[in-house]
Formats: structure tokens, C-alpha cells, sequence
């Protein structure tokens, strides 16, 4: 117990946080949104938490994957080739067009494209989890009529007529599959992106926007978010931000507190079933112009109780990153092992796995907990219901031992048994 980083849930009893540790126990399907910034871009954190949480609970896949993005990036949990799309970030509002700018998804970026776009997502075996999926889903927006392409594993395709419509599409594809691919033939259509997944278990979405402090949120569509949800179902939306706004020495973030408790009630506006799970800032050390040597930036942990306290205020769930990173050596201990860059900020896929382990080791604590405290339950309840039948039997043996002596002693006056009209209970 001492050795792990405990989730903080500030919620009541019946929270959206226990549900999600319900449906885990039960072997439910759960999916995660991991919104985040260049911490976790090219699924570095997230990848190794999907697998942990896949290995222990079921599931497979990468979950859902941006159509295309306005620059490049390589993930190793996915291969994605496109062409012929026109790209937008959230970040980014003014170079998209009027008609799309107010169509963005929490993921932070959108795809528009006409006659040719496509684009190929295909699994790989990174982790073992990733291949094998049975389904897919692509989203889609066609404010006017268009048809598209959906080609699975380079073989068998169907094609889909889109009546145009001013809200988001779903093309589900249940069946085995190592690829997709998704080509426009007519019209014009926006791509969020398509998802591989498992037929049952944990699917983790990556959502990482670079130079993101988290309000890019607010310059989502709200009725594009909900919408998706209504689609992909999310139980739980993790917040990783804070490590842009962090400044050298800084102690007071009381405006951040509270644009972190709107960035919380927004995602809760638009994913009103999911638990929300606000990550603290990780460790990060700056250059000392004095000595040239790195030293620590001095207000991580001011920055991650003004975090913790927002959480606290909106009742949702709270996780120390500094602390999970402070348990390993802190960030000089993941710069010497290779696990961080030399800019003693950014992780890397390696500091990323030491991360997730140590975030999947306390939410596994958590159900691994209700499980025993079920079992015990369980136990209590057999064992009580093992005393009242013996109580019940000792109860039935001394109202026979009373009711036989005082037979005997009326029939030794010469009165039968039939007149004593004694029943055989």
C-alpha cells in the first residue's frame, strides 16, 4: 500500500468513479478519453497504460486515431498514411475554415477532404494487445449529401451514401480486422478519425494536443463532444495538463485553479457518465544560469496542490504524477536511466511505461480492493447466515426437549396423545 500512488476521489460514494471500478471488477466494457499534451503526444504514457490496463481487464486495439493532422508525428501503436486531406488543429482556430472551425472534437483535430481523400489506419505488434480487433468505428461529418469507401484489410469494402446533415455519423464495422482504410468518392466530408478496438474491455483513446494548458477544451464543440459520447460511451476522461503554465518559482495559481475547474465542469457537460480524473503536473527542473547545472523548477508542488484543490472543489478524482515520478528518483533519476529528454521535461516512451505503471498500479489497487472487500462481504454474509440456521436449530432441539417431558408427564395421568391434539411440528 505504501508503495503506491493512491487515486484521490473527492466525489461521494455513488460517483462515476466507482462505477467505472464496478464495471472493471465485472469485466464490463470501459472506455478512457487521456486528454493531455506533449507529455503523452505519440501515445508515449498512454500506450503502455492501454496495454496495462488490456492485459489485466481485457481488450484490444488502439482505440480511436486522428483521420490527419497538420504536421507529422509517428506513433508506434498505429501506422496511419493519408493524403488529400485539409488538416486543422484546435489550436489553431484561424486557419479553418468558417464552416469548420466550430466542429472540433476533444481529440484537437479534424480532417476535411473531397474526391480522393483517404486514409489507412492500420495495428501493429508493438503490444500485444493492439492486433487482433474485431471492430472499428469512423466518424464522420457531412453537412451535405457525400458517399465514402470503407476497405477492410485491403480486401473486402462497402460503400456508404451520406445524407447530408448537420450532426456526427457513425460507420461501425464489426468484424476481424488489421486495417482500415476510408476513401471519399463524392462530396465533402470532415474525418475525427476512426477507432480499432476490442469487442469487450478497456480501449484508451489518446487525445494529446501539443502546447495544450487544456482550455483548447473550450474550443471543442460541445454538441460534436456529446455526440461522439452517445457513440463511444466514455466512462472515464483524464485531464494531463499544467505543464505549459508552470513557471520557475511561481508558488500562486489560484486563476488556473479556477480555469481548471471550468475545463472540469465543460468535460462534464460533455461526457455527463464518465469520471473525471485530473492529473498533477509532472516533475520538471530548468537550467540554473548560475552553476549551468539542472536544478528543480521550484513550483511543482504548489502548482499540483492548486490542481488537487480544483479537484477537490468539483468532486471528481485526483493523481500526483510528481509523486508516482518522486517514488522512481524524481526527473534527474528519469534523465540519467534514459527514461526522460535532456530538457529535464519531456518523457519519453520509456519514462512513459515507468508513468503508466505506476498509474495502472493504483487504479488495479482500487478494484483489487472492492474485490476483496466483495469477497469479504460475501464471507460475512455466508457466516452470519451459517449462525441463525445454527441458532435456529439450537432453538427447535430445546422447544423439543421442553414439549417431550411435558407429554410424558400428562400421559402418565391416563390421558392420550390424541387428546392433547398435538401437531407433528
Amino acid at each position: 500500500d505504501s508503495l503506491i500512488t493512491h487515486i484521490e476521489n473527492f466525489a461521494t460514494e455513488d460517483s462515476a468513479l466507482e462505477r467505472l471500478y464496478t464495471k472493471l471488477l465485472t469485466g464490463k466494457p470501459v472506455r478512457i478519453a487521456f486528454m493531455g499534451d506533449s507529455f503523452v503526444e505519440g501515445d508515449i504514457l498512454t500506450s503502455d497504460l492501454r496495454a496495462e490496463l488490456q492485459n489485466c481487464f481485457g481488450g484490444r486495439g488502439v482505440g480511436l486515431v486522428a483521420c490527419d493532422i497538420p504536421f507529422n508525428t509517428v506513433r508506434k501503436s498505429v501506422k496511419r498514411t493519408s493524403s488529400g486531406w485539409s488538416a486543422y488543429s484546435v489550436m489553431n482556430p484561424k486557419s479553418a475554415p468558417a464552416t469548420v472551425k466550430d466542429r472540433f472534437f476533444v481529440s484537437g483535430y479534424l480532417a476535411e477532404g473531397g474526391v480522393g481523400a483517404t486514409t489507412r489506419w492500420q495495428s501493429t505488434t508493438a503490444f500485444e494487445t493492439l492486433d487482433s480487433c474485431q471492430r472499428a468505428r469512423v466518424l464522420l461529418y457531412s453537412r451535405d449529401t457525400s458517399r465514402v469507401v470503407v476497405e477492410i484489410n485491403d480486401s473486402i469494402s462497402r460503400e456508404f451514401e451520406i445524407a447530408g446533415a448537420d450532426y456526427l455519423r457513425e460507420i461501425y464495422v464489426e468484424a476481424p480486422i488489421e486495417a482500415l482504410r476510408l476513401k471519399v468518392v463524392d462530396g465533402k466530408v470532415l474525418c475525427y478519425g476512426a477507432s480499432l478496438e476490442g469487442a469487450s474491455g478497456v480501449v484508451v483513446d489518446n487525445f494529446s494536443v501539443r502546447s495544450n494548458n487544456g482550455h483548447a477544451i473550450f474550443g471543442t464543440s460541445a454538441t460534436i463532444n456529446r455526440q461522439a459520447d452517445i457513440f463511444l460511451g466514455y466512462d472515464l476522461v483524464v485531464l494531463q495538463y499544467g505543464l505549459n503554465i508552470m513557471q520557475q518559482g511561481q508558488r500562486g495559481y489560484s486563476r488556473y485553479r479556477d480555469q481548471l475547474c471550468n475545463m472540469i465542469a465543460y468535460a462534464q457537460r460533455c461526457f455527463p457518465d464518465a469520471a473525471i480524473l485530473v492529473l498533477g503536473v509532472s516533475d520538471r527542473w530548468v537550467k540554473s544560469e548560475e552553476s549551468g547545472s539542472y536544478v528543480p523548477i521550484g513550483s511543482v508542488d504548489a502548482l499540483t496542490s492548486y490542481q488537487r484543490a480544483a479537484a477537490d472543489s468539483c468532486g471528481v478524482a485526483f493523481w500526483s504524477t510528481s509523486q508516482a515520478m518522486a517514488k522512481l528518483g524524481g526527473m534527474p533519476a528519469f534523465v540519467s536511466n534514459g527514461w526522460a529528454a535532456k530538457d529535464y521535461t519531456h518523457i519519453n516512451f520509456l519514462g512513459g511505461r515507468r508513468v503508466a505503471e505506476e498509474l495502472a498500479r493504483a487504479i488495479k489497487y482500487e478494484v483489487h480492493s472492492r474485490l476483496v472487500f466483495d469477497e469479504q462481504e460475501a464471507e460475512r454474509k455466508a457466516q452470519l447466515e451459517r449462525e441463525i440456521e445454527l441458532e435456529a436449530q439450537r432453538l427447535l432441539q430445546a422447544r423439543i426437549d421442553i414439549v417431550l417431558p411435558m407429554i410424558d408427564t400428562v400421559m402418565s395421568e391416563g390421558v392420550t396423545s390424541d387428546d392433547l391434539n398435538v401437531s407433528e411440528e
